[in-house]
């Protein structure tokens, strides 16, 4: 009986040591990704790729896909992309969305707001695989990149309300679509509210309906009716660095601004207010 009792503890012993029911993670991990969507169980770290675009300019991506949704499409995602081929190597901003969790749409940005490049891919379990294309031009370029075993934490990107205030924007190339977003305090209890947006050259057709609205002071998540329109809405979601600001109900909006024109999109969080001319910062293309 004595025996039985020791080779019993003998084998119990070794497994407490090894976490069973509770996996440590490891320096190394998979990808996380099964037939396309994002494996929950790895959500708290990016997702890790290495490869090229086009056939000489190597690269490094690392992203997350947050369970947060971007109005009618999928998830928000943000991570960062950086040229391996550049002196400093400094990290850019990646921020996008899936488009049914299997397809990833991903733009660069830059510190002023412009974005510098954009991602359509779609990933499996091994690959990341699609196109790379630069707003200002329009040469497309091919996406070929491996997972790798790269362990990153994921970013926390939700924000404190006392962080919302201050000035988002993006651009797509001299000509393309651009749009800016302002929330500035005013005192405790309200704010001015701005937004305007431009289509691409050479149509320019505006949304230019918001024109600092006095609000009260706003949470991070806010639901806003268009002024002057039959019951547009916009809902506007602060993270950090950025906003997203989608329609809860399309159709309301559909004739409220010029053709095509819209105050849906994804805006960078910029230092100063965007002036005319911006800093291009991918020089790779």
């Amino acid at each position: 009986m004595k025996m039985k009792s020791i080779i019993l503890l003998w084998i119990f012993i070794p497994l407490l040591s090894s976490g069973q029911g509770t996996p440590a993670r490891t320096g190394k991990q998979k990808s996380g990704i099964k037939n396309g969507i994002l494996n929950k169980a790895t959500e708290q770290y990016d997702h890790c790729w290495k490869g090229f675009i086009g056939s000489g300019i190597p690269v490094f991506i690392h992203f997350c896909s947050h369970s947060i949704r971007y109005g009618k499409y999928g998830n928000i995602v943000s991570g960062e992309i950086i040229y391996l081929n550049t002196k400093k190597q400094q990290p850019i901003p990646l921020i996008g969305y899936t488009d049914s969790g299997k397809h990833f749409i991903l733009s660069e940005y830059a510190k002023d707001g412009a974005v510098t490049g954009i991602i359509y891919a779609n990933a499996d379990k091994e690959t990341l695989k699609g196109t790379w294309s630069k707003p200002s031009s329009e040469k497309t370029y091919i996406l070929q990149l491996k997972a790798c075993d790269t362990l990153i934490r994921s970013q926390d990107i939700t924000t404190n309300p006392e962080d919302i205030f201050g000035n988002y924007y993006y651009r797509y190339g001299e000509k393309g679509y651009s749009g800016e977003l302002k929330l500035r305090k005013i005192n405790d209890q309200i704010a001015l509210f701005y937004m305007f947006s431009v289509t691409s050259a050479p149509a320019r057709n505006m949304a230019d309906l918001i024109d600092n609205d006095t609000i009260p002071i706003p949470a991070a998540t806010f639901t806003y009716k268009v002024p002057d329109t039959d019951g547009c809405r916009i809902k506007v979601q602060f993270f950090k660095q950025f906003v997203v600001v989608s329609y809860p109900d399309e159709d309301a909006c559909r004739n409220a601004f010029g053709h095509n024109a819209t105050y849906e999109g994804i805006y960078y969080k910029v230092p100063l207010l965007p002036g005319k001319k911006r800093t291009d910062r991918n020089k790779n293309f």
